[in-house]
């Protein structure tokens, strides 16, 4: 077994989990995140055939139909079981509602065609509005100054009392992604079942040492999205990360890609990368390589706590508060069309 494909078991995983190979997650995911929806089936495909088998997905990514149908399509001509191979989603945001919980999954579940999730994790903290007939389809709701609408009447710990309700027929493991230390702490506090996983952005220059420490030290396994930083074409297709001199030397060394370098850095800490690719996804399956001390080392001392996704001012809630000053909070408040009353509640600004 490829290291790529060995699984990392979760400490928080229910028992039940155990019932599939869903009590572990593979040490590399092929992300879907602005895969073309024309595309996206066959490269999905393409990406098992590679050798992946572990799919990251979600419900406002817009391309779980034909995520789905690569998935399936693939398992039925390779003869593949189902519980070969490891597929995530993510409850977005106007779904948060408990009442609202089961229909954003089964949605999910409906578009990817598969009758249980190995993980699902709530995309971002705090909630936006579904609107009436709401039949579970992510979306952003706006005002008519386009600003998004914020639904104050979710609560995280009904939302995630909802989560665990779906454990185990339809959903193995459930996780957050995006949320702080601080956020973490308070699920928590309530939490009956802990989360398995926290996905967040993290690569060589935004390696969140803090945060990875204490999440793996609560049991909870750390998955990274966008692992090249900012070459995502959301952040402008951005070659930082793979350009920078000490990643390309590295990947001379070791006769590999740069990306292979920045993957098999995060391999190295225990953490999960999902790359996603349209071209290069064979490449950076087979392009992970073991680095020796003095490699991770040195990788390690490039960290620039530099963050390329922040949705602050798309969501309308203030991701991150914990790493802002009071200066860039109110920016943002003011950018999400937030009211200063609204913010003194959730506690971004004081009197």
């Amino acid at each position: 077994m490829p290291l790529q494909t060995e699984r990392i078991p979760f400490a928080n995983a229910p028992a039940t989990a155990a019932d599939t190979k869903s009590d572990g997650i593979p040490r590399l995911g092929y992300g879907c995140w602005n895969l073309p929806n024309e595309q996206a089936a066959d490269l999905v495909y393409g990406a098992l055939e590679a050798g992946y088998r572990h799919i990251d997905s979600a419900a406002i990514y817009g391309n779980e139909k034909e995520v789905g149908e690569g998935i399936n399509r693939w398992l039925k001509a390779t003869g593949t079981p189902r519980s070969e191979i490891f597929v995530t989603s993510k409850l977005w945001l106007n779904s948060k509602r408990a009442e609202n919980v089961a229909r954003g999954l089964t949605k999910t579940l409906d578009d990817l065609k598969l009758e249980y999730l190995d993980l699902y994790l709530i995309h971002w903290p705090g909630s936006l509005e579904a609107g009436q007939n709401f039949d579970g389809s992510a979306a952003i709701p706006q005002d008519d100054k386009g600003f998004p609408i914020r639904d104050y009447g979710a609560d995280e710990e009904d939302t995630w009392a909802a989560l665990e309700a779906q454990i185990p027929q339809k959903v193995k493991n459930i996780g957050i992604a995006n949320y702080t230390k601080s956020e973490i702490e308070d699920l928590l506090k309530y939490a009956k079942i802990k989360p398995s996983s926290l996905q967040v952005e993290c690569h060589v220059y935004l390696q969140q040492k803090d945060l990875v420490a204490f999440a793996q030290s609560k049991g909870i396994q750390v998955t990274a999205y966008s692992p090249f930083g900012g070459l995502n074409p959301t952040y402008g297709g951005t070659t930082e990360v793979v350009s920078d001199p000490l990643v390309q030397s590295l990947a001379t060394k070791h006769n590999t890609t740069p990306h292979g370098i920045v993957l098999s850095f995060l391999i190295s800490r225990n953490i999960v990368p999902i790359p996603k690719s349209v071209t290069k996804y064979k490449e950076n399956f087979d392009s992970i390589v073991k680095l020796d001390a003095d490699d991770v080392k040195a990788l390690e001392g490039a960290d620039k706590g530099k963050r390329y996704n922040d949705c602050s001012e798309m969501l309308g809630y203030i991701f991150f508060k914990d790493e802002k000053s009071s200066e860039q909070i109110l920016t943002q408040i003011a950018k999400a069309g937030l009211t200063r009353a609204q913010a003194k509640v959730e506690h971004l600004v004081g009197k």
